[in-house]
């Protein structure tokens, strides 16, 4: 199968592009269905296109990484002097959509695959040229709100149309955000479609995993008294963190059986950083940053609580983990407005504690207190999640898999 897959150039694998060694971060769908279609031998380009700028990443190349045998096509966005903002979008736009017609033309490829940023593009090669094209949605996060209402449409009237052309199939992650809903309110109503839950790394639980259960008392010397606390995200208010800090804050008042670890970097955290320090609760609540991720299962594991606050949706990669790793978990139930989260509380209900995303902080800090004080609870809420992993969710190995046999039934209709 020739196969042109073409997104924006997503942070996970800015890295690897910018030192072309391969070592992708975040983003598992996208790089693991890469690995996958090279491990099967397919004819694979991988067009990578800047729609910002980006640092150490500023002109056009083409290469491969020493253990895949891909063609990367990096197409950086190019400011142009003295041009206005939005016509800078609008020329790189267009000499983008050149570079890969011009690529899709002269291959023949017997598929092309395009994230929601180049929907248009993928319009086009379905509407005008007749290419069996895939769309990938990965989760719709804050779409629906874009797409609604006649002044947003007539915003960005192209890009609109482009969700009613005629795709072959369009692929989205099952994540909490509204995934159904929008594909059945905005795309072409003839377009088959599947939403599927990412994979999870799958691990024997040896005795050396089980050795992990006490890695965080250890580093931190947390005493075994106190609960701790796990939230692992993007530093973005988009993730809900800073809900988590006003909720310790109000936790902290009535109850000093926890201790908060929060892990990852982003833009808040110097700012929330500080509002710790000056509450005087850094003995409780501590930033830890980024960290390798061969070691994310040794924080779910040795943590007694997850807590995942993203306000676009909660049956992301990090959720999915803390359930096959056995964590009691905090998130959103359904949220009737933004229409997030139907299918988190359709799969968590019963297996998790499930708060109003409306009031989050007031009813965290009382469902946190409740579980501190409740070790019994705690226990059985992991269990349940422990179970529930077992019959849910698929290794990463055979959701790819599932998605690349997809892809060839395809090409072969």
């Amino acid at each position: 199968m020739k196969i042109l897959v073409i997104t924006r150039i997503y942070t996970g694998i800015m890295d690897s592009l910018r030192t072309k060694g391969w070592h992708p971060r975040g983003i598992p769908a996208y790089y693991k269905l890469l690995e996958a279609l090279n491990k099967k031998g397919d004819d694979v380009d991988a067009v990578c296109l800047g729609k910002v700028a980006h640092n150490r990443i500023a002109r056009y190349e083409k290469f491969r990484f020493n253990n895949l045998n891909i063609d990367f096509h990096v197409v950086p966005y190019r400011k142009i002097p003295l041009v206005e903002f939005h016509l800078n979008d609008i020329i790189n736009d267009i000499s983008q959509f050149f570079y890969c017609f011009k690529l899709g033309t002269k291959k023949n490829y017997d598929l092309i695959y395009v994230d929601r940023e180049n929907i248009i593009y993928g319009a086009i090669f379905s509407s005008f040229f007749k290419k069996k094209v895939v769309v990938r949605l990965l989760g719709i996060a804050f779409l629906i709100r874009r797409m609604e209402g006649i002044k947003r449409w007539l915003k960005a009237p192209f890009r609109y149309l482009s969700y009613k052309a005629p795709f072959s199939y369009v692929i989205c992650s099952k994540d909490g955000s509204g995934a159904r809903y929008f594909i059945e309110r905005f795309m072409n109503k003839k377009v088959p479609y599947e939403i599927l839950l990412n994979g999870v790394d799958k691990f024997e639980y040896t005795e050396s995993y089980n050795s992990q259960n006490n890695f965080l008392r250890v580093k931190y010397n947390i005493p075994t008294e106190r609960k701790i606390i796990l939230f692992l995200s993007r530093l973005s208010k988009d993730k809900g963190i800073h809900l988590f800090i006003e909720a310790m804050l109000k936790l902290s008042k009535y109850n000093q059986r926890f201790f908060a670890l929060i892990v990852g970097d982003g833009p808040l955290r110097k700012e929330l950083e500080t509002i710790v320090g000056k509450s005087g609760i850094q003995d409780k609540v501590k930033f830890e940053g980024q960290i390798p991720h061969d070691l994310i299962y040794n924080y779910f594991k040795s943590s007694d609580i997850y807590v995942s606050l993203n306000l676009a949706g909660n049956l992301c990669n990090t959720i999915l983990e803390a359930l096959n790793a056995g964590k009691c978990i905090v998130t959103f139930k359904r949220d009737e407005i933004d229409r997030t989260d139907e299918d988190t509380e359709d799969i968590l209900s019963g297996n998790a504690i499930l708060i109003d995303k409306r009031k989050a902080v007031k009813e965290l800090a009382i469902v946190l207190n409740d579980l501190v004080n409740d070790g019994e609870k705690v226990q059985s809420l992991s269990e349940r999640a422990g179970a529930l992993a077992k019959d849910l969710l698929p290794s990463w190995e055979e959701r790819i898999n599932y998605e690349v046999e997809l892809l060839h039934k395809l090409v072969s209709k």
